[in-house]
């Protein structure tokens, strides 16, 4: 999916606007920028050794009663996410919603009660907690009638806050089913909010935001980083990794001074790696 960018900074300053005044009349904020997928698709980390089994608690805490599924994850299994992010300072946790052991959601297994797994534990508390992620987010988990769409699927809030807000001449996209609940609890503006709240915010952002995660798209689980040489402004460096083969980085460098430099996560072994090219530009 390609956006004009100009378009963009626009629909973002008119989320702004109307996020200023929720915050003034104590409304609920905007539903884009709240949005949550309903349910994301998860397999087992490539080159994580877990032979045991997985431990799912009731709530999302070590301290929580663990539940009666007792699960011995194979590579093959596909596990049902729910789309709502959380965690704590024990780390990170899904809320699990069903399982399959052979990929299609028709055969998934559903849990009846909360199941809880943590998936990437806090190394400041205990050194029994996985150091890695135990799973890795492959695509959205869409309803079969939306497969029929040969359209990208939207599955982040800022991608979905970008197509709604940005306006456009036609449907170039397709949003996957929304999560309404944990969408309601996000509008929903903190009583008694200040500005020394936001400024404490903003501090927060800034000291845990990786900059660099806007333009790692489909590879953020292996790179750290992504440089290049130069870039035009109608084709940035997102769109390397956006997984959108009708956008394209196109340098903006002389003959020949063309590059493209990644910088790895610690521990990923690389066995190769494809790049698309437009064969029109090569001589």
């Amino acid at each position: 999916m390609k956006l004009d960018p100009n378009r963009v900074v626009l629909g973002r300053l008119r989320c702004l606007k109307e996020c200023v005044t929720s915050f003034r009349t104590n409304s609920v904020l905007p539903e884009d920028l709240c949005y949550v997928p309903e349910y994301l698709l998860y397999k087992l980390k490539k080159g994580v050794q877990y032979t045991e089994r997985f431990v799912l608690r009731t709530q999302p805490s070590k301290s929580s009663t663990r539940t009666k599924h007792h699960l011995f994850p194979h590579i093959l299994w596909t596990f049902y996410a729910s789309g709502e992010e959380y965690c704590n300072n024990e780390g990170q946790w899904l809320k699990i919603l069903k399982y399959s052991v052979n990929g299609k959601e028709s055969d998934a297994h559903s849990f009846t009660d909360d199941a809880w797994l943590l998936i990437l534990g806090n190394q400041t508390t205990s050194s029994e907690l996985p150091e890695q992620p135990l799973l890795e987010l492959c695509q959205p988990a869409v309803p079969s009638y939306l497969t029929a769409f040969p359209l990208p699927t939207l599955n982040r809030w800022q991608d979905v806050l970008d197509y709604n807000y940005c306006l456009k001449l036609s449907e170039s996209a397709v949003v996957a089913p929304p999560c309404k609940e944990a969408i309601r609890r996000l509008q929903l503006v903190p009583l008694a909010w200040t500005i020394e709240y936001d400024e404490e915010l903003v501090k927060f952002l800034r000291d845990h935001t990786h900059t660099d995660n806007e333009y790692l798209g489909s590879v953020r689980n292996y790179v750290d980083s992504i440089k290049v040489s130069s870039f035009c402004d109608e084709d940035p460096v997102k769109d390397l990794t956006d997984n959108d083969p009708d956008t394209f980085w196109e340098s903006d460098g002389s003959e020949g001074e063309h590059w493209i430099r990644l910088t790895m996560k610690k521990g990923i072994v690389i066995k190769y790696v494809f790049c698309l090219t437009n064969k029109s530009f090569l001589l």
